[in-house]
């Protein structure tokens, strides 16, 4: 009869390092890096931002300093695309839908108000004009 202090058993560690490293490798190459905001937006910095908490319904819209309005996606829209964007948005979300205007420190007042009178004028609501937190200066 075999003695349990003489019986040893081996788990082959290897085997499972490799299975372990191969899962790993599968979900960082399966998965997808969210686009995120444009980067090209360089906000103006202001000294009142308080940071707020944003609702699931909050689209972004940019004004870039060439006067182009910018969606999520990075779409340029013009006045006619964006006032179907919008529209569609409010149907399918409704009143509660936050709006964020984003606009480059170089954009045009008149560009970022095109932008703003087309929100206004597809029955937006809430409607938030972002900007970056100043850094103070010691």
């Amino acid at each position: 009869m075999i003695k349990s202090k003489n019986l040893k058993i081996k788990v082959p560690i290897s085997s499972m390092i490799d299975i372990v490293f191969l899962m790993i490798f599968f979900f960082v190459v399966s998965s997808t890096m969210d686009p995120g905001l444009n980067e090209t937006i360089d906000l103006v910095k202001v000294d009142n931002l308080k940071p707020k908490e944003l609702p699931p319904n909050k689209v972004y819209i940019s004004v870039n300093k060439d006067g182009d309005i910018l969606l999520e996606n990075g779409f340029i829209a013009d006045g006619k695309a964006l006032d179907r964007y919008l529209v569609n948005i409010l149907n399918t979300w409704g009143d509660s839908t936050k709006f964020i205007v984003r606009a480059d420190k170089d954009a045009l007042h008149k560009d970022l108000d095109a932008a703003l009178r087309h929100l206004k004028g597809s029955g937006a609501r809430n409607i938030v004009v972002s900007g970056e937190k100043k850094l103070v200066d010691k």
